[in-house]
């Protein structure tokens, strides 16, 4: 992250909350309809209701920023790919579980994501133990338009 992306980043205020821990994160999304899962290595700072970040995945490396309410959980992020598209997110994040729910992209069919902290260990554990609400996230997401279409998590085209 540029240090010119700091002066507003989420390291202005460092978040208390242990659902929202800065630092590495790992993850993936799943990719319709085969519903394949792509992996992302990312790092994130959370802060003020920001957060703000990088990471990596199969399709090339990226810029994350976004919002986070710590009153309910809700975490909206725009996922930008260097020189190419942005994806948004919008999920849920869960104690000792990270964040799921579902991205988008317009005139895409949605798809589910899970994210959590490097910090909470083993990344096959995880894996299953979050599959159900990742799967529950996507029919939700197809079948209500209101979550999954034209959703801009930050108010920003």
């Amino acid at each position: 992250m540029a240090d010119h992306d700091r002066s507003s980043s989420a390291n202005d205020t460092a978040e208390t909350d242990e659902r929202f821990p800065s630092g590495e994160w790992t993850g993936f999304f799943l990719q319709p309809p085969a519903e394949r899962r792509i992996w992302m290595d990312l790092v994130l700072a959370f802060g003020g209701g920001r957060v703000d970040g990088s990471g990596d995945d199969s399709v090339g490396p990226f810029s994350i920023r976004g919002t986070y309410d710590v009153d309910t959980g809700d975490v909206s992020l725009r996922k930008q790919y260097v020189g190419a598209h942005a994806v948004d997110y919008h999920g849920y994040a869960e104690h000792e579980h990270g964040i799921w729910g579902v991205w988008n992209i317009l005139r895409f069919t949605p798809g589910g994501f899970h994210l959590w902290p490097r910090s909470l260990g083993d990344a096959t554990a995880q894996r299953a133990e979050k599959q159900e609400p990742v799967d529950t996230a996507i029919r939700h997401a197809r079948t209500e338009e209101s979550f999954s279409v034209n959703a801009s998590p930050m108010g920003t085209g």
